[in-house]
């Protein structure tokens, strides 16, 4: 689902939901895959821990100020960096 496919089989909701994730940051979507993977046995204290801790790598990304600075104006266009 992360490329932005996924077997939907005609079911509507999940349609949108793949095309919405197409047009999501790819870093942001490979960090919250990671998260997901790696928190999914841990508390929810050692969750949000994990979480705060990649703050800083996500938002010093190209892609976190593209979408940032196009916040209700246009379109981001993420380019992975």
């Amino acid at each position: 689902m992360l490329d932005g496919s996924a077997d939907t089989a005609g079911e509507p909701d999940l349609e949108r939901a793949v095309k919405r994730v197409r047009h999501k940051a790819p870093i942001a979507l490979r960090l919250a895959e990671q998260l997901i993977e790696e928190g999914f046995r841990a508390t929810l204290e050692e969750g949000l821990a994990m979480e705060l801790g990649r703050l800083e790598e996500i938002f010093h990304t190209r892609d976190a100020y593209e979408g940032l600075s196009s916040l209700g104006s246009r379109r981001p266009e993420f380019q992975g960096s």
